[in-house]
């Protein structure tokens, strides 16, 4: 992934990325920016969804080349705590109905208007 962005902004500087992992997705997230920070690129906006093994992971070598972080969690569930993020809860028990419900629904098309919209 961080090799094919890379390749997008080869062709066009200006590109802006939002990446979004669910769940494990978000370990793959982490991973690109780690790669890409290596390489000096940077994202715009990285959001992620009720994952574990986020929460669970030693955020101390979390990379911080990104503009934004959105986290979307359960309700009660805990949330890490990322530089230059906002947190928004869903009201889920479960963790699979949190990919697609509503509200997670609404926060990723506002994130993806703003990246369009060059906030």
């Amino acid at each position: 992934l961080a090799q094919y962005i890379r390749g997008v902004r080869a062709q066009n500087p200006a590109a802006r990325f939002m990446l979004v992992g669910w769940s494990l997705g978000t370990v793959c997230v982490k991973n690109t920016l780690t790669e890409l920070d290596a390489h000096g690129e940077s994202i715009d906006t990285i959001v992620y969804i009720d994952s574990t093994s986020i929460v669970l992971s030693d955020f101390t070598g979390h990379p911080e080349n990104y503009d934004r972080a959105v986290l979307i969690y359960r309700r009660g569930y805990p949330m890490p705590t990322l530089p230059r993020s906002v947190s928004r809860c869903v009201d889920e028990i479960f963790h699979l109905p949190v990919g697609h419900s509503e509200r997670t629904i609404d926060q990723l098309v506002l994130e993806a208007t703003r990246l369009a919209d060059g906030q």
